[in-house]
């Protein structure tokens, strides 16, 4: 929903698909990136007309979290699910809309992760499952 932030009133909607989990803006604000969670997809919205300008389905992992470079060029996503093996930081090349894994973390899981203020650096918090041990990267 677009809502004006002075008089609280909903100004449109619109409908985008089942879990919306994660939403990141661009550092312009034009650019609104939603993650559907149960659908295995990324939307791209234009904020001045809550359309979606580009999407992308079937990705190898449900989209829990999603932070998008300092630069607006890249969109990395996760799946955040403590237990499950998932231990890949993907990533979308928005140049060229290619998908890959980043960084993986064999029989670990990713649990955690916090960007920086300029978005130039991601921490990510590790549980390893074999030994139950926990790490920072």
């Amino acid at each position: 929903m677009a809502m004006d932030l002075d008089s609280g009133q909903i100004l449109d909607r619109v409908e985008i698909g089942d879990g919306t989990k994660s939403v990141f803006v661009d550092d312009t604000g034009k650019q609104l990136y939603v993650a559907i969670k149960y659908e295995k997809r990324i939307v791209r919205l234009d904020t001045s007309t809550l359309k979606i300008v580009e999407q992308w389905n079937n990705l190898p992992s449900y989209p829990d979290k999603i932070i998008l470079s300092e630069d607006n060029k890249k969109l990395y996503f996760i799946q955040l699910n403590v237990g499950t093996g998932i231990n890949d930081l993907y990533q979308i090349d928005l140049n060229n809309n290619q998908i890959s894994s980043v960084i993986n973390f064999s029989n670990s899981a990713i649990i955690k992760v916090i960007y920086s203020n300029n978005l130039k650096y991601l921490t990510l918090l590790v549980e390893n499952h074999i030994n139950d041990e926990f790490s920072i990267h």
